[in-house]
């Protein structure tokens, strides 16, 4: 399970709440799925941002995600992002969830699991 910190944590105005991946080998195909929290889907992300980047500091925007989770232990498989060259690094910022924005303090997101591929 994974949350944000909703009482002290500094929230990026661009990229909200995010979790950077970095990979040990390139890909140009990147996947994830996602779950709920088990209980309820009061964090779930409604828009998320997916990036790609080759040095994990310039980041190059390679889709943009909207849900509408509504329940707990609910299962999201997105489509596949390319981008036209090989990267390493992979970031899913979340900038608003099921509680709200999260470009400001005092937002947050949550999820239950989060599974990455990559090719």
């Amino acid at each position: 399970m994974w949350h944000g910190d909703y009482a002290y944590g500094y929230n990026d105005p661009t990229y909200g709440q995010y979790i950077d991946i970095a990979l040990d080998s390139s890909i140009s195909h990147f996947a994830y799925s996602l779950w709920t929290r088990y209980e309820n889907a009061n964090g779930a992300p409604v828009t998320t941002h997916i990036y790609a980047s080759t040095d994990g500091s310039t980041w190059h925007l390679i889709g943009i995600v909207s849900n509408e989770f509504t329940e707990g232990d609910e299962e999201y498989d997105s489509g596949v992002f390319s981008y036209r060259e090989p990267y390493n690094y992979v970031r899913i910022a979340v900038t608003e969830s099921n509680a709200g924005s999260v470009t400001a303090t005092g937002g947050y997101w949550n999820c239950g699991e989060l599974e990455i591929y990559g090719q």
